[in-house]
């Protein structure tokens, strides 16, 4: 029987398919799901591929064994892992897992990390930002905008001043018998406007207006604005674009995911119908106290208290619904009075703020509640990122408890284990060499070369070199001469002007420093390096001294502890693992990009 070949039974335009769904289907069959590939197994705990993986790629350089690229480098940090599992399940062993504070702050690093994550995901997809989109950011930067502006409390005032606006009314007029905010410097309820310099959902709705139109209301943090543009100019003084990009570029992400987050957070109020009564709003603000300055924080007998009348009370506030399932939640103005009262004093609601300022107070309230019930309802209280690091706060935790009542209870050094160490050690506690003098720094490389013959002739006093030649602005304090004690190793930016010389009162040539200025320095004292005495150091010799023995009563604890706990480990997965570390050019690099795709 001939062999069945597949192409004699496609149309030739879909053999190319055939090929890519071949391909496809093989590069699948060669991939494993790492999160199900163990490296080791500790007790009942697996540690995964994936797990080690996130961990080794999250971590501080410093962090980490200095030879991780190898497989040895992976090696070490498998075992630093192992013998964290180790402790934890000890801890465990011993109860210290049913500690109710250990349970609530893991609860709250799971509610703050699954909620991140949702966040970030909600604007993932702004990650492309065109190249004409940063033009028109650009040109944006140049419009100068004269507006008039209204401020009201009440959606509907802003509306009502609208209509009275169109209808012919001045607009000075009616700003002034609605009282509508601060009439500015002018006192007629106009300013000057540059983009990027309100907040991005206020922003965006007067730039895209037209002159002599009137915006509808627009909500901020201080109510609701009224707008209209009276006319704009340009401004000739904002840099070429080349010379913005990068920042054009950025502060477009940033808009873009700060209006997408809004508009998110939004989503979820409507989802859980959100609802704040306005008439009772005004109450709440009308009951809160007269402002007073926020530092010094008065005695809390003086912070003052909410004016409610009784018969109030019991009226709705806010109210949403909960999760599927669940009971919502409703603030009437007698729970708001209790939450005034529980709250710091510089966390209080202000009048200040203005009636926008406490509904925006408010709807934080709701969107920090309903968040985390939105983000568990979405599976993210389920995600690995969540679940590795809520086990780990708890670990971590369990671990410190265990570490100081099993390990550093016993850390007790003698006089003898003191004198011991120190004899063996004393090297370590040199005091090195240190200098001190007189320096002179400026931009200027003439003006120090001048200033260093000058100083070579000794002819002139150092505070006359400083006052004609130097920059007071680049001199340490702000113009003070005098530099030091400083180490020949110290990372200060003058160190060198005293390390150049060799002898006392030796004035060094002129150096180049490292932020582009120049400097001379004349040594004036050597401080040789010296061997202090045990009580000079004791204190840094005990803590060296605890610190040994601790290491070695961990070391056997350790031991004892690996013994009574299976451990199995998985070299051939372990080579797997892909290190990939974040240097700061790599994140530098993830800053979005122009006409690219962005990798923040």
């Amino acid at each position: 029987m001939p062999s069945l070949d597949l192409r004699t039974f496609l149309p030739i335009r879909n053999r190319s398919f055939l090929v890519i769904l071949l391909v496809l289907l093989a590069a699948g069959c060669g991939q494993k799901d790492k999160s199900r590939i163990p490296v080791a197994k500790v007790g009942d705990h697996t540690i995964t591929l994936d797990y080690f993986e996130r961990k080794m790629n999250s971590m501080k350089p410093e962090d980490l064994p200095p030879d991780i690229a190898t497989f040895e480098g992976k090696q070490k940090l498998l075992e630093t892992m192992i013998d964290k599992e180790v402790m934890a399940i000890k801890a465990e062993q011993l109860g210290y897992g049913s500690d109710k504070a250990i349970e609530d702050a893991a609860q709250q690093l799971a509610q703050f990390k699954a909620v991140k994550l949702m966040k970030d995901d909600m604007v993932k997809d702004l990650s492309f930002i065109p190249t004409e989109e940063a033009q028109e950011y650009y040109q944006n930067l140049k419009r100068v905008l004269q507006i008039s502006y209204m401020l009201f409390d009440h959606r509907e005032e802003a509306e009502e001043a609208r209509k009275l606006v169109e209808g012919g009314e001045k607009w000075t007029d009616v700003a002034a018998r609605m009282n509508a905010g601060d009439p500015g410097p002018t006192n007629n309820w106009t300013m000057q406007l540059h983009y990027g310099t309100i907040v991005d959902d206020v922003e965006k709705p007067i730039f895209e207006l037209q002159v002599g139109e009137i915006s509808q209301p627009i909500e901020s943090v201080y109510g609701y604005f009224l707008i209209r543009l009276d006319g704009e100019s340009v401004d000739r003084k904002v840099p070429p674009f080349e010379e913005l990009e990068d920042k054009i570029v950025q502060s477009i992400h940033e808009r873009d995911v700060a209006l997408k987050t809004v508009e998110k957070i939004n989503e979820v109020l409507d989802k859980y119908h959100f609802h704040m009564d306005e008439d009772v709003l005004q109450i709440a603000y009308d009951a809160l106290p007269e402002d007073r300055e926020l530092v010094p924080v008065p005695p809390k007998e003086e912070w003052g208290h909410l004016d409610i009348k009784p018969a109030d009370m019991d009226k709705v506030l806010m109210s949403w619904d909960g999760a599927e399932g669940e009971e919502g939640e409703v603030w009437d103005l007698r729970r708001f009075y209790d939450y005034y009262e529980a709250t710091p004093w510089l966390g209080r609601p202000r009048r200040e703020n203005r009636l926008g300022g406490l509904r925006r107070h408010l709807k934080e309230i709701a969107v920090r509640q309903l968040m985390p019930i939105e983000a568990r309802a979405r599976g993210y209280f389920d995600r690995p990122e969540v679940l590795d690091e809520v086990r780990e706060r708890k670990q971590q935790a369990m671990i410190t408890t265990l570490h100081k009542q099993l390990i550093s209870a016993d850390v007790n050094p003698t006089e003898e284990d003191i004198e011991a160490y120190w004899e063996q050690n004393k090297e370590k506690y040199w005091e090195p060499e240190t200098r001190e003098g007189m320096i002179l720094v400026s931009r200027d490389s003439a003006a120090v070369a001048q200033a260093y013959e000058r100083a070579r002739s000794g002819k002139h006093s150092w505070d006359k070199l400083v006052k004609d030649f130097a920059d007071a602005e680049l001199m340490p304090k702000g113009g003070d001469a005098h530099f030091g004690p400083v180490g020949e190793k110290n990372e200060q930016l003058f160190t060198p002007l005293l390390w150049a010389q060799e002898k006392e009162g030796e004035v060094c040539e002129p150096q180049r420093l490292e932020n582009g200025a120049w400097g001379i320095g004349r040594l004036e004292t050597i401080h040789p390096s010296v061997q202090p005495d045990l009580p000079e150091v004791s204190v840094k010799v005990k803590t060296a001294v605890e610190k040994q023995i601790s290491e070695k009563l961990f070391q056997e604890k350790m031991k004892e502890w690996r013994n009574e706990i299976e451990i199995k480990t998985y070299p051939k997965n372990l080579r797997l693992a892909v290190y990939q570390p974040q240097t700061q050019e790599k994140r530098a690099q993830g800053k979005p990009a122009a006409g690219g795709a962005a990798t923040r």
